[in-house]
């Protein structure tokens, strides 16, 4: 692991925990504070304000990254890009507040979708400081922005909750925390971007951009598709069970994936052959693999005692999709992984290609779906995930020249782990005091544990990787700022 690459991880990691970690106890606390009516509510409205969003970015950041030009004009050109579709999206989004309960089917959630709209001019004022910083490889700066964003959110929305605003709550939550980044980022940032255009940049970027917004379009049916068939149907009860087991299930692909792929994505456009891309990609899906199958079968197997732990019966309906969509955030993290290997590669339509089958299977298997509650859509939606894994691999041997063995060989020492886990689990079962806190706690703590170890015993590259990570974040703190 090079000693770059490792500082950057190094920095994102501890930005993307941190802040994470805020986010986390925010979710935890609002679903003790909050009915699923507020959470289905939300996540309603928000399936709409995240249209905008990427709206919004159409892809402008990543041709940002590529562009090895360091241009002042160049950079202009997208701040200029990025500032006029946010003020125009958000203006769109307030004017048209009054469609969105007809389009969801939800009522009473016109006022708070205006104020949400907000989110998508503040996006537009940090996109381009922060893409700045990781076309510089500079990830230290990343920092500051993740935790005051995600300390706002926590003390925003947890107070609003508990004085009882709400779907409110939720709302202005979002609406600060993405005023505290953007504020943040331009408090960093060296040179203040200027809203100028020049049209020759302006196009390289918006045909870049356009390659990079097909695939992040059907990305955002994909994530979509299933909250929007239940809003029509069940209702916002089953809507709230389901954000919220989706939530947890994704941790992997949003917390994770996110973080490293933040790394990964400025190395694949430095590098100047697609073997180094790919053997980049092999060494970060090896550790994301393993975390991601312990963090599926702790789901699998402790769903449901974790949530009665800490919400006693309120959640109950949400243990069962819990489990299948634990399933889902492991294909959601590895089809992250090779979306960005793609589009680092200069290959987005690759990028395309493998969404859209996605996308085609989840829409056929909610078109099928008699009542479209919680339990059948996780199951739809961790088949779909299933497929575009397969094909994303296939596609990645075929057009890219990724070797495909190899990764099927990282399975082995985590699948293996997994028994321990399994095993532990079932023996606490079979005790009679499984149904207190001890029995279940003790397997839980145990079994990840004994996970962790067996895989790292078992698989020689993932220690190897490790040792190097820890060799470079301990070089990272000795650096000075």
């Amino acid at each position: 692991m090079s000693p770059t690459f490792a500082r950057g991880l190094y920095w994102v990691s501890a930005s993307m925990i941190l802040g994470r970690s805020a986010r986390i106890l925010s979710l935890f606390i609002l679903a003790g504070l909050l009915p699923a009516e507020d959470f289905g509510r939300y996540a309603a409205l928000w399936v709409v304000v995240d249209g905008l969003l990427l709206l919004q970015g159409f892809g402008i950041g990543h041709s940002l990254v590529i562009d090895r030009s360091n241009n002042d004009e160049s950079t202009d050109s997208v701040f200029a890009i990025s500032v006029t579709l946010g003020l125009a999206l958000s203006l769109i989004g307030i004017a048209g507040a009054g469609l969105i309960e007809s389009i969801t089917g939800m009522q009473g959630i016109a006022a708070a979708f205006r104020v949400a709209c907000l989110v998508v001019l503040l996006q537009g004022l940090l996109l381009v400081p922060a893409r700045l910083f990781d076309r510089e490889l500079d990830f230290q700066k990343r920092f500051l922005p993740a935790i005051t964003s995600s300390t706002g959110y926590l003390i925003v929305a947890v107070s609003l909750a508990y004085r009882g605003f709400g779907l409110w709550a939720l709302v202005i939550g979002e609406v600060a925390s993405f005023a505290l980044e953007a504020a943040t980022y331009w408090l960093l940032t060296p040179r203040k971007p200027r809203f100028r255009v020049r049209m020759d940049f302006v196009r390289q970027h918006l045909t870049f951009g356009w390659a990079v917004f097909g695939g992040t379009v059907l990305i955002y049916l994909i994530r979509s598709i299933d909250k929007f068939a239940i809003s029509r149907g069940p209702g916002a009860a089953e809507l709230g069970v389901f954000a919220f087991a989706l939530s947890i299930a994704l941790l992997p692909a949003s917390v994770l994936t996110r973080m490293i792929n933040g790394v990964l994505f400025p190395h694949y456009a430095a590098s100047e052959t697609q073997e180094a891309r790919n053997e980049l990609f092999l060494s970060a899906t090896r550790v994301m693999v393993g975390l991601g199958i312990c963090f599926a079968v702790v789901l699998i197997l402790f769903g449901g005692f974790l949530l009665e732990t800490f919400y006693g019966n309120k959640w109950e309906a949400a243990v069962v999709p819990l489990a299948i969509l634990a399933i889902l955030g492991l294909f959601r993290t590895l089809t992250a992984l090779l979306s960005d290997l793609y589009v680092g590669s200069g290959r987005p339509g690759l990028f395309r290609a493998m969404t859209m089958i996605q996308l085609v299977v989840a829409a056929v298997g909610l078109l099928l779906l008699p009542v479209p509650g919680a339990v059948p859509v996780a199951v739809v939606m961790a088949v779909a995930g299933g497929v575009a894994v397969m094909a994303g691999f296939l596609i990645a041997r075929a057009r890219i020249r990724f070797a495909v063995r190899p990764f099927f060989a990282c399975l082995r020492a985590p699948v293996i782990a997994a028994a321990v886990p399994i095993a532990l689990w079932a023996a606490a079962r079979a005790m009679p005091q499984y149904t207190g806190i001890a029995a279940p706690a003790l397997a839980l703590l145990l079994g990840t544990c004994g996970y962790l170890a067996c895989w790292i015993a078992l698989d020689r590259e993932t220690r190897a990787l490790l040792q190097g990570a820890l060799r470079g974040f301990a070089g990272a703190e000795r650096r000075p700022s």
